[in-house]
């Protein structure tokens, strides 16, 4: 909703920045969902396992972030509770994620369905990575120069990034595609979920 809501208004960085975001957790989520053991109870302790390595490794990237920061007695209070807990994650045997070249062959059963996930992965890191991480010359199109009496006045923001026309279909591909992960895991139904996005799909791309 917060990827429709920006792209309505036009904020085209904020609904990058959203989708890149989406697409990684798609990516660990159908991960975490794809255990190969058919009993109940353990399947579930699987997925709960593997949904903890997500937080450890989250856990670490946090407190790899608050590292590079001013040391204030705030800052160290959170490094110290992040390192806790990342500890208590070691004591308990849990492991951090894989890299993502490891999750996408565990996600493709044969090479071509390993390729498939590479390639998805890297289009959109490419695509809207930067928004995510700013360079010069994404803020340089941010801002331009407004002239009040022929005096220059800088003006710092402006939405100006171009769409590249298919932020509603990826947002809706990749909503639908967690969505169905989750569904499939469960054994809920979703094949009229699914018809509902090819009709979209078809809307969208004649768009």
């Amino acid at each position: 909703m917060g990827a429709l809501t920006t792209l309505a208004n036009k904020h085209i960085l904020s609904t990058h920045a959203l989708l890149r975001i989406l697409i990684e957790t798609f990516v660990v989520l159908a991960w975490a969902l794809k255990v190969c053991t058919s009993e109940e109870k353990a399947k579930y302790e699987e997925v709960y396992k593997r949904l903890k390595s997500w937080d450890r490794t989250r856990l670490k990237k946090h407190k790899a972030l608050l590292e590079e920061l001013p040391q204030t007695a705030e800052i160290e209070s959170a490094i110290k509770k992040a390192k806790a807990g990342i500890d208590q994650y070691k004591e308990d045997g849990v492991e951090e994620l894989p890299s993502y070249q490891q999750l996408f062959h565990c996600l493709g059963d044969k090479p071509e369905e390993v390729k498939r996930w590479e390639e998805i992965y890297a289009r959109f890191y490419r695509k809207y990575s930067r928004a995510v991480h700013l360079d010069r010359n994404v803020t340089q199109d941010l801002a331009w120069m407004q002239y009040e009496n022929e005096e220059p006045k800088a003006i710092l923001y402006k939405d100006d990034i171009e769409p590249d026309g298919d932020e509603l279909l990826n947002v809706a591909s990749v909503s639908c595609d967690i969505n169905k992960a989750i569904r499939v895991f469960y054994g809920w139904h979703f094949e009229a979920m699914q018809n509902e996005y090819r009709q979209l799909e078809a809307m969208l791309i004649k768009k």
